[in-house]
């Protein structure tokens, strides 16, 4: 399963139904998927999925690297360049200079509608459909913090499992309005995701030369 490390607590809801067709689908977002991996600190997350971002650089969760010492993106030494433990949103710098172009956001509010996520099962990557919610207001209560954080974001239709933390979610116009970062308790089939707006705000400013940031102490 999905190894978020907080609990998740909807302060508004509401699927629609999924209603996806190929017309107006997003140009295989799967090919912006990569399989992260990091190390040094048994209380993260050692698997995560991340995506090829603007300017080629990579997104994925932050709890995936907090207090990691090393990480990388479909196995090239990657840098932690960006990280936000309240939206959990990390950002990646990778070393081999091959991840360039890559998918763009929509930070506007996400309306009810089909999606893909676009993760990696058994070592390939692929799109799955989904439904997205409105967007919400999602409450996590961090153990590990012992804080209370707030974030935007949307629920969906979607089965996460362990390694699909970072997945992101693709209209049909091929941009990323969320990404994968738990699942629901209750419920094996829906998951939640940061929205857009919030990946944006932590992505600002930042290039493939930024320095490297600390990932914090482990979970």
């Amino acid at each position: 399963m999905l190894r978020a490390t907080a609990v998740v607590v909807v302060a508004a809801a509401g699927l629609a139904g999924a209603g996806w067709s190929a017309e107006g689908a997003a140009p295989h977002p799967e090919r912006a998927a990569v399989g992260v991996e990091t190390s040094g600190c048994h209380a993260t997350s050692d698997r995560a999925t991340g995506w090829v971002g603007p300017g080629g650089l990579v997104v994925t969760v932050a709890h995936a690297v907090r207090g990691s010492t090393a990480v990388t993106a479909d196995g090239a030494p990657a840098r932690v360049i960006g990280l936000d433990l309240r939206s959990d949103v990390a950002v990646l710098a990778v070393s081999d200079g091959n991840h360039v172009g890559g998918l763009a956001l929509k930070p506007d509010e996400t309306r009810r509608g089909a999606a893909w996520v676009a993760h990696v099962e058994d070592g390939r990557p692929r799109a799955t459909a989904t439904s997205t919610s409105n967007s919400l207001v999602i409450t996590i209560d961090e153990p590990a913090d012992d804080t209370t954080y707030t974030r935007r974001g949307l629920s969906l239709t979607f089965g996460a499992v362990r390694g699909d933390s970072g997945a992101p979610v693709v209209d049909r116009a091929g941009a990323v309005v969320g990404m994968v970062f738990a699942t629901a308790r209750a419920d094996a089939h829906l998951s939640y995701a940061v929205s857009a707006a919030e990946i944006a705000s932590v992505l600002s400013g930042l290039s493939p030369q930024s320095p490297s940031v600390p990932t914090g102490r482990c979970g």
